[in-house]
Parts: C-alpha cells; structure tokens; sequence
C-alpha cells in the first residue's frame, strides 16, 4: 500500500499594499490630489539604458562614428557611467530621461509609498557605475557636467527620516551608512571644484534660492555647516 501524499504546503500570503499615510482631516479633494500625484510617481518609472562608452564606439553593425564624437559632451565618462536600471523619470512623456537632482526631490513622496525603492534609487546615483571618480554626480542625460543643485545628500537625509516614520519608527541606519562615503566624496567636489562657478550670478539657473538649498545640503549630513558669507571670500 503507497503512503499517503505529503500535506499540500500552506499557501504564501501576498504582501498587504502600503497605503499612503494621509491626515485623517485632509479633505476628500486633496486626497484625490494627492492619490494622483502618487500615481504620477509610480507611472514615471522607466527602464533606461545608456551606456556613454557604446554610444562612442558606435553599433558595430554600422559605419563607424565620426572621430569627433569622443570630444562632446559626457566623453570623458566612458568608462565611468553605465546605466541599465529601471529609474524615476522626471516625466515619461515630456522627459524621457533622468535628470539626478529631480529624482532626488522626487524620492521624497515615493518614500511614503514605496520606500524601498527610494531608498534603492538613492543609492544607485552613487554606485561605481553612475558617480565619476571625482565624485560627481551625472547631472542628466544631455550633460553629465552641467550645474545642478546638489540636493542628494538632503534627499538622503529625508528619505532616512521619511521612511523611519511610515515604517513605524524602525530606523534603517544601513542605508544612512552605505550612503555616507559616497555623500563625502561628492561634498569634496562640490567644495573643491563647483564652489565658485555656482556663486556666480544665475549660472546654470543656480540662483541665491538654490544656494541655500546647497548649505541645507551640506547641513543635513553633518558634514559640515556651510555659510555663503565664508564661500564667498574664497572667490
């Protein structure tokens, strides 16, 4: 006589969804606003593939490029930048690419509602295959170089403190430690290299208003606390 067949295993419960943290007297309106929003978020992932070294080698399969493509812009990241993730686009109808300080403001809603991948996408922005060894940051697709605010390490920081409250009061310090080395080295770019092209007037859109969310940068890490009075007798 065959033995019985085993047990069938208990079936695996199906994570509950998060749902956003809204204000019990927020009214119906804005709820809807904000559930939208959210969705917005959530739709602006897009998988994004560039990698600067094939874009200068060109398709095989074709002509070879011109020879002066290797002397335009994000030429000098060959090597150095490889993206083949999915990331939060600032708009995947109008803009279809990353763009690293958008995402960084961005990652601060996303924390409500998927944590996790903010706290992922944080970090991917200063891997060895995105951050340039001198510690910058691509800025975004049309030029790796251009000035942006340098928000991250405060998305960082918020994100750390966003996703503590919605989690419960669980701090995950690891993700403050794996961020901690990358966030120094780009800070020591930003005070050696970018100081004084940012204090002039109106570069790269960077006005007063966005200075100062460079000192609030530098202060949500305790790296240091950087005043505008100080940088300015260094120009």
């Amino acid at each position: 006589m065959s033995p019985p067949p085993p047990p069938p295993f208990p079936p695996t419960p199906f994570p509950q969804p998060r749902v956003a943290h809204q204000p019990p007297n927020l009214p119906a309106e804005d709820r809807s606003i904000q559930r939208q929003a959210f969705s917005g978020l959530l739709w602006s992932k897009q998988f994004y593939h560039y990698g600067v070294g094939l874009s200068l080698d060109g398709d095989p399969a074709f002509p070879p490029p011109p020879p002066e493509r290797r002397h335009n812009r994000n030429a000098h990241w060959a090597g150095h930048f490889y993206a083949n993730e999915v990331l939060q686009m600032p708009d995947k109808f109008e803009y279809p690419w990353f763009a690293c300080w958008d995402a960084g403001l961005q990652m601060l809603p996303t924390a409500i509602v998927d944590p996790e991948f903010a706290k992922r996408q944080l970090i991917l922005y200063m891997r060895e295959w995105y951050m340039h060894p001198s510690g910058a940051l691509p800025a975004y697709e049309y030029n790796f170089d251009d000035l942006s605010p340098p928000v991250h390490a405060y998305a960082c920081w918020r994100v750390y403190q966003i996703t503590k409250r919605v989690s419960g009061g669980v701090a995950d310090l690891t993700f403050l430690e794996r961020c901690f080395h990358k966030l120094l080295l780009n800070f020591s770019f930003w005070a050696n290299k970018k100081v004084r092209v940012a204090l002039q007037a109106g570069s790269a859109g960077c006005s007063g208003s966005c200075w100062r969310c460079c000192c609030a940068d530098a202060r949500a890490t305790e790296l240091c606390v950087l005043r505008r009075s100080e940088i300015q007798r260094t120009r």
